[in-house]
Parts: structure tokens; sequence; C-alpha cells
């Protein structure tokens, strides 16, 4: 069994944002697997289900894919409130 090397501790990812429902309660990169190459991006988020009961969902990504695809939504979003402005 693989064992987890996080230096880091969990940091809340929804400082500021608790609006937002869909983001991940919390959020670390930089996760190392022992036996696994490169480094990895963890997200969790807190549910509560039809019964009542507490659960957790976890996604595990790679963290080069995952800062990849922020950038692309970060540059998207950009993109669109420069369109928006020109038109107005």
């Amino acid at each position: 069994m693989s064992t987890v090397d996080s230096p880091k501790p969990f940091v809340s990812f929804n400082r500021g944002f608790d609006r937002n429902d869909k983001a991940p309660k919390y959020k670390q990169s930089g996760f190392k697997i022992e036996g696994v190459p490169g480094t990895f991006e963890v997200a969790v988020w807190e549910r509560t289900g039809k019964d009542g009961s507490p659960y957790l969902i976890l996604k595990v990504e790679d963290a080069v894919a995952a800062e990849l695809r922020n950038h692309e939504a970060r540059m998207a979003a950009l993109h669109n409130r420069s369109e928006a402005e020109k038109q107005a």
C-alpha cells in the first residue's frame, strides 16, 4: 500500500468564496504518492445525503493538468470579459 507524503496541511479553498457551493471545501496541491511519479492535487467536498448523513467526495488529479485546466478557464473568462466590454 502506498503512503501519501504531504509536507503541507490542507488549506481552505473557499476563503472569501463561501457563496459558491460547488467549490471544494478543501484543496491542496503538491501531494506526492510513494511509487507514483509526479505530484497531485486533492480536492475535498463535504456533502449531506438525503437521509441527513454526512459524506465526503474526494478528487485526486495530476497537479500539472489541474493547473493547466485552471489557467485555460481563467483565460477564457478574461477573453469573455474583454469581448463583453468591446460590445458595450
